[in-house]
């Protein structure tokens, strides 16, 4: 299925819908290759920072952990640090 995908490409005559049609491959599952897995720099540096604070505070959720953020000058709401700490959990585990 990986492979198909990569026969698919924008800048050919055929359209993309078509290229995927004669590929077997759905559009969405197309598309959906080209978000980043790799969080951008300024997460990564904020995943960070959230860690280093949840290993001196273990029992920090996403609410104290918003305001750790704003207070160092960090411009973050709840929804975003939920999400990094949620892939910040799932980054470590794959360390193990």
């Amino acid at each position: 299925m990986k492979a198909r995908k990569n026969w698919i490409s924008d800048k050919e005559q055929l359209s993309v819908s078509t290229q995927c049609e004669l590929a077997g491959v759905t559009r969405s599952g197309y598309y959906g290759q080209s978000k980043s897995l790799m969080p951008n720099t300024e997460d990564l540096e904020l995943m960070k920072l959230i860690d280093e604070e949840y290993t001196r505070h273990p029992f920090y959720g996403s609410r104290r952990m918003k305001q750790v953020l704003l207070a160092q000058g960090r411009k973050v709401n709840r929804k975003r640090v939920q999400r990094l700490m949620r892939n910040s959990n799932s980054v470590s585990m794959m360390r193990l």
